[in-house]
């Protein structure tokens, strides 16, 4: 079975990541990966030094195909690119498209309607609730099936569409993680080389609690102000953040911003936070954080407790008392930080290893509906 992966993006975030992640590097029996992107993706896919190598090979081996950038798509141009791409991947004979984030949508609806093979997997509460819209809605019953990251997207999805999709297709709930990095990828710094530093990583946005944890870390800072905080990303609250942050950066002791290779910073922290207000299973950011021997604390929403294993971490009610409250008990002498860090790169590497998601995988595409 050929599979292609349809990508589309004007950036390369934790979710286009684990996308490309999968393209290169799943190893799933019987099944050969393409990778539809567009051109200002694959150009951030090449620029990106995890992915160089691998992507100039698979180009070089005719797996890569690329479509024009989403800000020129206007109808009449997706249906064209549609046509086009149809039949180059019916004469590179693909069984099946699996397409991811909605920015793909349009282009996955009119392949489905000109006879394409659509899984579509839905990757965020956010995301699911998209599909109110009843032009969605009727869009998607031409696709083959639906693949929910967790049962809280599932949930959201049903809820969105008010069960009418799901009704007439088959759908699957993933709850497995991948992560399969490039080796060596993930710096390896002993405990005794982390700084005191604290990593939260993710779009400063409502639903990733920003706000929250800038309160938290300003206050933390003045009980330990031994310690340093990286706040790495960007958004609609940047200004916010960075007003409740403006002593740290001054004194020194707070980073904010986004960076396009948070590998090191991940390294040589000893905690991330994750605060989704949904949940924060199965962020790429988190899995890259276990790897890089982070202890844990997350929002006590959805799956995240799948993150941790008993002893690299917690997860919390997402408030201001509680947090900070975790947060300095974590980084007392009560509490066993080093143990916590070196349990979090056991448990990514037992749980969430490519080959058992290759299986999950291989299974949801033998559930095709027709």
């Amino acid at each position: 079975m050929r599979v292609a992966l349809l990508v589309l993006s004007d950036c390369l975030s934790g979710a286009e990541k684990r996308l490309v992640r999968i393209f290169l590097r799943v190893s799933c029996p019987g099944v050969e990966f393409r990778l539809v992107t567009n051109t200002t993706l694959l150009r951030l896919i090449h620029e990106c030094p995890e992915f160089k190598e691998e992507i100039d090979a698979a180009e070089r081996n005719g797996r890569v195909t690329a479509v024009n950038d989403l800000g020129k798509f206007a109808p009449a141009a997706i249906l064209r690119t549609a046509l086009g791409l149809r039949r180059k991947l019916k004469a590179d004979k693909v069984d099946y498209i699996h397409s991811a984030l909605m920015t793909t949508f349009p282009l996955a609806s009119c392949l489905a309607w000109l006879g394409g093979k659509i899984l579509f997997e839905v990757t965020s509460p956010k995301v699911a609730q998209k599909f109110s819209r009843p032009h969605r809605r009727w869009a998607a019953r031409r696709f083959d099936q639906f693949l929910f990251v967790t049962k809280t997207v599932r949930d959201a999805f049903q809820k969105a569409t008010a069960g009418t999709v799901l009704a007439k297709i088959k759908s699957t709930t993933h709850s497995t993680a991948m992560f399969a990095p490039k080796a060596g990828e993930i710096p390896a710094v002993e405990f005794s080389a982390k700084k005191n530093a604290i990593v939260f990583a993710s779009r400063f946005i409502p639903r990733k609690n920003a706000l929250l944890f800038a309160g938290v870390a300003r206050d933390f800072l003045k009980a330990r102000p031994d310690w340093f905080v990286h706040m790495l990303g960007d958004g609609e609250e940047m200004p916010q953040v960075s007003g409740l942050l403006e002593d740290g950066v001054a004194a020194g002791q707070v980073w904010i911003g986004r960076v396009s290779d948070p590998s090191r910073i991940f390294a040589e922290s000893k905690i991330m936070a994750s605060l989704i207000s949904t949940d924060n299973f199965p962020s790429q950011s988190v899995l890259e954080g276990l790897a890089a021997g982070c202890a844990m604390l997350l929002s006590d929403r959805g799956e995240s407790h799948k993150f941790l294993n008993g002893t690299n971490g917690f997860t919390v009610e997402p408030e201001h008392g509680t947090v900070l409250e975790k947060l300095l008990f974590m980084t007392s002498g009560d509490f066993d930080l080093e143990g916590a860090c070196a349990a979090s790169r056991q448990h990514v590497q037992a749980a969430f290893g490519g080959p058992a998601y290759a299986e999950a995988l291989k299974s949801v595409y033998g559930q095709r509906s027709r």
